[in-house]
């Protein structure tokens, strides 16, 4: 498997068009953030990160996933 320094050279000596380089660049930086609004039933909207395990920050409640 090619070194990464080895992939850019190479991308970059065939013309610099790198179909992947979006993605490349994605996972790079820790790729996405899942996160999710919820609405739990005592009024509150919070974002929180997608999980089997959301609590509302105001009243504790759980909330569906």
């Amino acid at each position: 498997m090619p070194l990464p320094q080895e992939v850019e050279s190479r991308d970059a000596a065939a013309g610099g068009t790198d179909p992947l380089a979006h993605e490349r660049r994605m996972r790079e930086s820790g790729g996405p953030e899942d996160n999710a609004t919820y609405s739990c039933a005592c009024g509150m909207v919070f974002e929180a990160a997608v999980s089997t395990d959301v609590s509302c920050p105001s009243c504790g409640a759980g909330q569906a996933w």
